[in-house]
């Protein structure tokens, strides 16, 4: 289509506009390769896990959550696969491209504008989740407006770079998180009790189910996929690597729910605002280091600036490609600072933005507002690709 390309997602296909061949683009370092997929991926993911444990506190699988997190790679495999399909049949195009090619000029807008809305909504709600925690834990007297507002500023400076930019970022908060985690487990191995986890499927199956649905509507966070994927080194691996990260996303989610429920048992568990952090508030390491539960907080905030940065950029970027503007940059403090005032209209208080993270609410919203339209320009695109492929 004609839409114009920003300078972070480039063609570079032939009979498109001139770009950077592969082997060149592994020295400039502009595409992503699939080690930055996967932390993008992976990072988004663990970011979530790490604050929420949504699987465990905003579902009914209880002390089950961590079977349920194993079970939910199937489906989050499954929302993967789709989300990436597209960007596969129409290799180069960006989101726009993809859904003008496979739905036609209307169709394809109407499509793009909904994914837009979906990106906006789950920045605000990560922000809002962010300025929440750090209330909650460390200042209890400053208001959530303020919080906002700085952390605003510092995901805006971050969406305003190149997609690789963020893909490197991403190479080093993912294995910071992922160290973090592994510490605060080491450090809480003599309070765990693993007989807490027993009796298997006390949840029942509908509160499998529903931990299942869960785990699956928080892998959905991949869908900044098709907004980014000219910025994809090689496509057809890009796509593997989404799916070996998703894979990754649903084991740690499991071992993080077991760690839980095994050092508080699982209705304390289940009932804490933030788990993880007080699994860390029960390691003492002495006199001089009485918690540790800063590291969680500190490796969380990372991961969601990170997180919150890369679906902000996909927004501006989604929204250059439908309007055909040659650069992202000049949208994205606009973009923040509707996500921004979101963030502080999408609940009163943190009971109000846990009601919408509950299982019965967000899984039909994220159907309705992901879900669905990704399969539509899945489908949509493989029925114009054997169309095209007909003709031959």
């Amino acid at each position: 289509m004609g839409s114009a390309r920003s300078p972070s997602s480039p063609r570079g296909r032939p009979g498109g506009p001139a770009g950077p061949r592969l082997g060149e683009a592994r020295l400039l370092g502009n595409r992503l390769p699939n080690s930055q997929i996967f932390w993008l991926a992976f990072g988004s993911r663990l970011t979530i896990s790490v604050a929420l444990l949504p699987v465990l506190t905003l579902s009914r699988a209880g002390r089950d959550a961590w079977l349920a997190s194993l079970m939910g790679f199937i489906p989050s495999a499954a929302i993967a696969w789709l989300v990436s399909y597209a960007a596969e049949r129409f290799a180069g195009e960006g989101i726009a491209g993809q859904a003008r090619r496979a739905l036609g000029r209307i169709g394809g807008s109407l499509v793009v504008a909904v994914f837009l809305w979906s990106y906006l909504h789950l920045a605000a709600v990560l922000l809002r989740e962010y300025a929440e925690a750090i209330v909650t834990i460390i200042l209890p007297t400053t208001p959530v407006a303020a919080v906002l507002i700085v952390v605003g500023l510092l995901v805006a400076i971050a969406a305003e770079q190149d997609t690789p930019t963020l893909g490197r970022m991403a190479s080093l908060v993912g294995p910071f998180m992922v160290l973090s985690i592994l510490l605060i487990a080491l450090l809480v191995t003599p309070e765990l009790e693993m007989a807490r986890l027993r009796p298997v499927l006390t949840s029942g199956a509908r509160g499998l189910l529903s931990g299942v649905l869960v785990s699956s509507v928080w892998h959905t966070t991949v869908f900044w996929f098709p907004a980014l994927a000219p910025s994809v080194l090689d496509m057809r691996s890009g796509r593997r690597t989404l799916l070996v990260a998703v894979a990754s996303g649903s084991v740690s989610v499991s071992f993080i729910s077991a760690l839980a429920v095994s050092a508080l048992t699982g209705d304390l568990a289940v009932k804490s605002s933030f788990p993880l952090f007080m699994v860390a508030r029960l390691v003492s390491l002495g006199e001089l280091v009485q918690r540790i539960d800063g590291v969680a907080v500190g490796a969380w905030g990372f991961g969601l600036i990170m997180t919150a940065s890369l679906v902000l950029h996909s927004a501006a970027v989604a929204l250059a490609d439908l309007t055909g503007l040659p650069d992202h940059r000049r949208i994205v403090k606009p973009l923040t600072l509707l996500g921004v005032v979101l963030a502080m209209m999408t609940a009163r208080d943190v009971i109000e933005l846990r009601q919408f993270a509950d299982a019965r609410v967000l899984v039909p919203y994220v159907a309705a507002h992901v879900w669905l339209p990704t399969l539509i320009l899945a489908a949509a695109a493989r029925l114009r690709a054997g169309r095209t492929a007909g003709l031959r």
